[in-house]
């Protein structure tokens, strides 16, 4: 059984991966789809004023390097 701060950690990291995927749905679904997700340019990922311009910044250099 794991103990109080195993499940506090556990907790943490699942709620990150359901944010990151969340994220992730929003994006494609601005671009129109994946395909439009690795179409965009680094200006088109800063326009979006929810995602930060370090993340733009990853996911573009991820994406085109």
């Amino acid at each position: 059984m794991a103990s109080y701060h195993q499940w506090i950690l556990l907790s943490e990291r699942k709620f990150a991966v359901l944010v990151t995927v969340l994220a992730v749905a929003d994006l494609v679904k601005a671009f129109g789809g994946v395909r439009g997700v690795k179409a965009a340019s680094l200006e088109d990922l800063q326009s979006l004023t929810w995602l930060p311009d370090s993340v733009a910044l990853a996911i573009h250099s991820h994406l085109h390097p």
